[in-house]
């Protein structure tokens, strides 16, 4: 198990994360889910396949939960957490320019 790059990563974050820190940001995510009904901007949702992090069924959830219309959802096959530094991060980029553009 040692050998996959999820694990090490994983298991390395949480041992280097403090845990005020996983406190607070819990805490931010509690405090926000509730205000998701409210958003009234578009919103883009960018989320990578591949994320180890942050599991794709978060882009789903967010999706779902923002109630106003002008909202679009976007998978990368290939990212992982750093969306912006994937291999296919060129077709992400001009997706968000043509959400801007509208």
């Amino acid at each position: 198990m040692t050998n996959n790059e999820l694990y090490v990563r994983y298991k390395k974050k949480i041992k280097d994360t403090p845990l005020s820190a996983t406190y607070q940001f819990r805490k931010v995510v509690l405090m926000a889910k509730p205000l998701l009904k409210e958003i009234e901007v578009p919103v883009f949702i960018a989320q990578g396949k591949k994320d180890g992090i942050v599991p794709p069924k978060s882009a789903d959830f967010l999706y779902e939960e923002i109630t106003y219309k002008e909202k679009e959802r976007y998978f990368s096959d290939e990212a992982k957490h750093l969306i912006c530094h994937s291999d296919d991060s060129e077709e992400l980029f001009e997706k968000v320019k043509i959400f801007l553009d509208k």
